[in-house]
């Protein structure tokens, strides 16, 4: 089982490594460019490709296999990053419409490796799993992000981009030898029968505990996500020098994401998370409201501005830990239910849960520029932190079957 993990972390990690540029570093670049948080915000809409998953996620699951999918998903990110990398940076729409491109790419790729872990991970390793996935897409995003950051000064966006398309290439090489590819379709039948995904993705919704656990998953990183990208903006817009708060929001931040990730794995083994999340939840709830306290006071205190925005970068820190714990308590729930789902539902219950998390965190994302334009911060980090505790008390009554799931030592 070791070595799937591995394959699991690595098929993930190259899946991270376009999120880490387009939302930890890329956002820093262009408000020091003198892009509008509006602007900025609306890049965010680059990620619908991973709500159009739920739509194409029946077909990728019954025609072809696991390997020949991510084989050609490989292939077409490398070649889409080898485009990119000969972009220049001011062509912002062209660049836009790559990055959409690898998207495409990436979620088509998310599918199959998503319905490779469910398949192959026993109940017994589930939380290990979501911590391969989680700990491996966060270290591509810091990975791919921290080169970006430290090149493109120096070398320009093109030469980072030139890294990730051999890194595809060099994942293709390893997937290809490995006998991983064997699902299909049972039959030819089944191929003529394929059911349209609007019935696929009804029956998927009747599963017990799937309608709660989607409104979940829509929102409980809303306000939190939210936060995580707006502090930093708050700091670049009150002079606080661009290589600090890349250096905490973006590298030591994605590094807080994965401890929080790992230190999720060992939480798991003793809770359920069910559990986890509600002592987890009012955690979050308290490090949003000094966030917002901080940033209300601000203005009236300019004595203690140093001080404020060493907090502010500190509190960023433990809010990216708590996601990355989050984010494996809320994928292992998940998968568990999705486990309890008839076999023939699995992957396109699966791709629901994940594709309303995804729709959370862009439609937050996406919106929230506007918001802190319109607004100000203050009234922002407010309704950020009331996201927050609508979470907290969403928590308190899930439905009795979910209560049970979320760990194997406790099923």
């Amino acid at each position: 089982m070791s070595a799937w993990l591995l394959l699991l972390a690595l098929l993930y990690f190259v899946q991270g490594m376009p999120y880490g540029i387009q939302i930890n570093f890329l956002p820093i670049i262009l408000r020091t460019h003198g892009f509008s948080l509006t602007k900025i915000a609306l890049l965010k809409l680059l990620f619908l490709p991973w709500l159009f998953k739920l739509l194409w996620s029946p077909y990728v699951d019954k025609y072809g296999s696991r390997k020949q999918w991510l084989m050609g998903t490989l292939v077409l990110q490398a070649t889409v990053c080898l485009l990119t990398a000969f972009l220049p940076f001011s062509d912002i729409s062209t660049l836009a419409f790559m990055l959409f491109l690898l998207n495409v790419c990436t979620s088509v790729s998310d599918i199959s490796v998503d319905a490779l872990a469910v398949e192959i991970l026993s109940s017994e390793d589930v939380g290990l799993g979501n911590v391969a996935q989680v700990v491996g897409y966060k270290l591509g995003g810091v990975t791919a992000g921290a080169l970006y950051m430290l090149l493109h000064h120096s070398f320009g966006h093109g030469f980072t981009y030139l890294l990730l398309a051999v890194v595809y290439m060099a994942t293709l090489f390893v997937v290809i030898p490995l006998s991983l590819g064997t699902h299909k379709s049972t039959s030819s039948k089944e191929k003529t029968t394929l059911s349209p995904p609007s019935h696929t993705i009804r029956e998927a919704l009747l599963v017990p505990g799937t309608i709660w656990m989607v409104i979940y998953t829509t929102f409980y990183k809303c306000g939190e996500n939210g936060s995580i990208h707006m502090v930093p903006m708050f700091l670049l817009d009150n002079d606080i020098p661009e290589g600090k708060v890349a250096l905490c929001s973006g590298v030591i931040g994605s590094c807080m994401t994965i401890l929080g990730s790992l230190f999720g794995g060992s939480v798991l083994k003793r809770y359920s998370a069910y559990e986890a999340s509600c002592w987890l939840n009012p955690t979050r709830l308290f490090i949003m409201t000094v966030i917002l306290i901080s940033v209300s006071i601000w203005p009236w205190v300019p004595s203690l501005h140093a001080t404020i925005s060493n907090l502010l970068l500190l509190l960023a820190c433990c809010q990216l830990f708590c996601s990355g714990l989050s984010t494996t308590v809320a994928f292992t729930w998940m998968m568990h239910l999705t486990q309890r789902a008839p076999e023939h539902l699995q992957i396109t219950h699966y791709t629901i849960l994940a594709t309303s998390e995804v729709l959370g965190k862009l439609l937050s994302s996406s919106l929230l520029g506007y918001v802190a334009d319109s607004l100000g911060y203050s009234s922002t980090f407010l309704l950020l932190s009331v996201a927050v505790g609508a979470i907290t008390a969403m928590i308190v009554h899930p439905p009795p079957i979910l209560k049970s799931l979320g760990t194997a030592a406790k099923e």
